[in-house]
């Protein structure tokens, strides 16, 4: 169960992006020849899997969100 919808929202999108990742790993092990594209799309979805880290951090803490810091 979600505690709250964004936490749910967050939490979701990083599993999915997770399994593409794990499944982009065994492209590039099948599919040699396709590396180079690859790459490119791992790249893309590390970095975000780094934002949605990044908000999900916000929105759980109460205290940067109050302060209004962004926590890094």
């Amino acid at each position: 169960m979600n505690i709250s919808r964004f936490t749910g929202y967050w939490a979701d999108n990083s599993k999915y992006l997770y399994a593409h990742g794990i499944k982009l790993l065994f492209e590039g092990i099948l599919f040699p020849a396709r590396r180079d594209n690859l790459k490119k799309r791992a790249t893309i979805l590390g970095c975000l899997r780094v934002e949605l880290n990044k908000r999900s951090e916000v929105k759980r803490d109460p205290q940067a969100r109050e302060a209004g810091d962004v926590i890094i």
